[in-house]
């Protein structure tokens, strides 16, 4: 079983008086595969990395590396959640999108990861950021409502990190990183 790594929260600039907010990353994707293997097969694993964070000028998140198995010839690969949108200051009302979930391929199950939430500003004083996708194994990191960066989510929990937040100008704010994923091989005999 293998979960792709999360996406990263979208960062939120700042300027006097404005609010800005990121949407959260999404988490990564599920995969399960049933293989045969016999003794001296050559496999190569990579867990891949979370998605990073959106700059704090309004940047879009990160989108991970994938988490890949390899079994003989085959690479059986869950796919990175890719980042949040991230937003430039303002008054006006705005939304912006969370993340994309991505499928996997090449698993006897091949999941979609859960998308990121959105952020939305409705003036300079009151705006909201997106929380992270949830991944099959749980965690991410949690959306805002008070000014500040966002949330990263737990390591090697494929969830995705939480937008950034700005509030009548305060601070401008980082998106949260996205948690790595993870493979779990389970061997029967």
């Amino acid at each position: 079983r293998m979960w792709g790594p999360g996406g990263g929260g979208g960062g939120a600039a700042t300027a006097a008086s404005n609010a800005s907010c990121g949407g959260g990353g999404a988490g990564g994707a599920y995969l399960e595969k049933w293989v045969a293997v016999t003794g001296g097969t050559a496999y190569t694993a990579q867990i891949g990395a979370g998605g990073a964070a959106g700059a704090n000028t309004g940047g879009t998140g990160g989108t991970g590396t994938d988490t890949t198995l390899t079994i003989g010839g085959t690479t059986y690969t869950a796919k990175a959640g890719q980042g949040g949108a991230g937003m430039t200051a303002g008054t006006s009302d705005l939304g912006v999108a969370g993340g994309v979930g991505q499928l996997s391929t090449n698993g006897d199950v091949n999941g979609t990861g859960t998308p990121g939430g959105m952020g939305y500003r409705h003036n300079g004083n009151v705006a909201f950021s997106g929380p992270g996708g949830v991944a099959a194994i749980g965690g991410s990191g949690q959306g805002l409502t008070s000014a500040g960066n966002g949330v990263s989510a737990p390591a090697n929990s494929g969830g995705g990190g939480s937008g950034g937040l700005v509030l009548a100008g305060s601070a401008a704010a980082t998106g949260g990183v996205g948690g790595s994923g993870l493979i779990l091989i389970e061997e029967f005999s």
